[in-house]
């Protein structure tokens, strides 16, 4: 329950992160992937995948996964 608790938070981070500049925006196929336990993650082995779903050439939604 840990990992699906926090995982928002992770995604946030780099959709903000996105959107401020500090990060690359996305395209078709990108990955992001965070471990960094100050971005919303649970600590240093754990790591989220964030992933933007495009539909009709825009961001629809996000998707995450936690791999440990």
């Amino acid at each position: 329950p840990v990992f699906v608790g926090v995982m928002q938070y992770s995604t946030r981070t780099v959709i903000e992160m996105i959107a401020d500049g500090s990060c690359l925006a996305p395209e078709p196929g990108d990955i992001y992937i965070v471990n960094d336990p100050y971005l919303g993650g649970t600590h240093l082995m754990d790591v989220r995948f964030v992933m933007p779903v495009y539909r009709g050439g825009k961001i629809f939604c996000w998707l995450s996964n936690t791999g440990h």
